[in-house]
């Protein structure tokens, strides 16, 4: 017999339990921190060559965790929770505070939900939306929270933000039309972001296909250049390597020549590419690494 703390919600509880049921105990611990390991790094957008770049261990120490073949030690544990951004007890196991977590933050996701279902069809409003100069503000205001991944306030306001930018759009011309349709694209990356780092990989889809038809109308090329980065990081995630780098390639191409109400922003995002594109083609085998686009002419130029 083997008296046994607690585990996760159940912390100061003492099981008193026989030598095979300690083997059991242990065995599940073991079990929920893998499955805690991989879905978080999945979460994250990690391969397991990604993880284990970050966490300065092998991949194959840490496939061999994933897959049940070695044990996750405390350190393997600690470097995993800094890598991913998680604290230790996360990966541990508390899954009853995890459960919680999660409720409180679908009631946060689910206004942003229903207010992607409009993007393109003006409402009866009592009233008129405020200038797209002053939504601007507050769209600066909420990409900056998600600079800082401040991610619960910016979730409270976006749902308003994507309902009013999109009445601006309908009922404004020229210029602030234009600013309009640059503030709904802004809030779509934003979405996109949370969504992504917090799981919810169908919403960001979602946010991203939007991104992608608010991009063209807001007539600036770093928000085209910005939805192809964005596109990159999920064909990664499914290991469609081969795509992310002509996505890449075609946005290095668009960006030629093209004028910006924000130069620096604009070399910002080509910089971005190259370096995705560098990634990307570092995961693939020389025989499926294309030569022949923009990226590689460029990187074989420096």
């Amino acid at each position: 017999m083997l008296a046994v703390p607690g585990d996760g919600a159940l912390e100061g509880t003492v099981w008193v339990l026989p030598l095979n049921g300690v083997r059991r105990v242990a065995e599940h611990r073991g079990a929920r921190r893998r499955s805690r390991i991989a879905r978080i790094r999945k979460q994250r957008g990690l391969t397991q060559q990604g993880l284990a770049i970050r966490a300065h261990v092998s991949k194959s120490l840490l496939s061999k965790v994933e897959c049940g073949q070695k044990p996750a030690s405390p350190a393997l544990v600690a470097a995993c929770a800094r890598a991913l951004g998680v604290s230790v007890s996360e990966l541990l196991g508390q899954p009853y505070a995890e459960e919680l977590r999660r409720d409180r933050m679908d009631a946060l996701i689910q206004p942003i939900r229903e207010a992607l279902e409009n993007w393109d069809i003006p409402l009866d409003w009592q009233t008129a939306p405020r200038p797209a100069a002053l939504i601007w503000t507050n769209v600066r205001r909420a990409r900056e929270q998600r600079r800082q991944a401040q991610y619960t306030d910016m979730v409270r306001d976006l749902p308003v933000l994507i309902d009013e930018s999109v009445q601006a759009v309908h009922t404004s011309t020229g210029e602030d039309q234009r600013l309009a349709y640059e503030c709904l694209a802004e809030t779509f990356r934003c979405v996109f972001t949370v969504a992504w780092k917090l799981g919810f990989l169908d919403l960001a889809t979602v946010a991203l296909d939007r991104l992608a038809w608010t991009a063209p109308h807001a007539d600036e090329p770093g928000l085209a250049a910005m939805y192809a980065y964005l596109r990159t990081q999920t064909t990664m995630s499914s290991g469609r390597y081969d795509v992310g780098l002509r996505v890449v390639d075609r946005a290095l191409r668009d960006l030629d020549g093209q004028e910006s109400r924000r130069p620096a922003g604009i070399e910002a995002m080509r910089g971005m590419l190259h370096l995705r594109a560098a990634t990307i083609a570092g995961r693939m085998t020389p025989d499926t690494r294309p030569q022949h686009c923009s990226w590689s002419r460029a990187s074989n130029s420096l």
